[in-house]
């Protein structure tokens, strides 16, 4: 059985992880591919750890891909697309992800300030929007919180989307994020990690008995 929140447990690295991820109830499991993330894996990393991974739905995770790249990981298996991106980026890269993958597959992850709001004119490629902390230099992975009204806001103003609340979650505040912010599912990262990329298990489970106490 799994909790009504949909999990995303992100970063994954060890197959261990994986497999405890997806005991517990995880929905999806990601892969980071950005090199400049301390969970980052490379091709022959990922290969290697996917003959262990267990059935569960897989997510590749990289920021502002080219067109070729993306296409390469398309031949990979993997089920949906999370990318993240500056709110300034060339709309017709965007266009191109979406014909690549199909909106149906595209979880766009637009980088806001707190000064700006959510850009409407991305709506049409994608079906599923993540929302992240906002950092001015970095792309996810902060570990730092983020505006939870306004999550909730936007998931209100367009509810034929899917919108998945990330930024610090843990399980310490997974069930006040899910309060504040409505979100039917959440990405999880930093909040559940003894190391970049090393999940704490008692840390995995406590989360989940979190959700368990409201969804259950």
């Amino acid at each position: 059985m799994n909790p009504k929140t949909k999990v995303k447990i992100c970063g994954i690295k060890q197959p261990e992880d994986a497999a405890l991820a997806v005991d517990l109830g995880a929905a999806f499991l990601g892969f980071i591919f950005h090199p400049k993330s301390p969970r980052a894996l490379d091709w022959t990393a990922y290969r290697a750890l996917r003959k262990d991974l267990p059935a569960v739905r897989r997510v590749y995770v990289q920021v502002s891909p080219e067109p070729e790249e993306l296409r390469r990981a398309e031949q990979e298996g993997f089920d949906f697309f999370q990318l993240h991106f500056p709110s300034d980026e060339s709309p017709e890269l965007i266009e191109q992800w979406a014909t690549i993958v199909s909106p149906a597959r595209l979880w766009l992850a637009p980088r806001i300030a707190p000064t700006e709001d959510f850009p409407a004119s991305i709506l049409p490629w994608a079906e599923t929007f993540l929302v992240d902390t906002f950092r001015k230099e970095t792309f996810g992975g902060t570990g730092e919180t983020g505006d939870w009204g306004r999550f909730r806001q936007w998931a209100a103003a367009h509810p034929e989307k899917r919108w998945i609340l990330a930024g610090g979650l843990s399980p310490e505040n997974i069930v006040r994020a899910v309060a504040e912010s409505g979100a039917g599912t959440v990405d999880v990262n930093s909040g559940i990690e003894t190391s970049p990329g090393i999940k704490g298990h008692d840390r995995m489970r406590a989360l989940f008995a979190a959700l368990w106490q409201i969804d259950g």
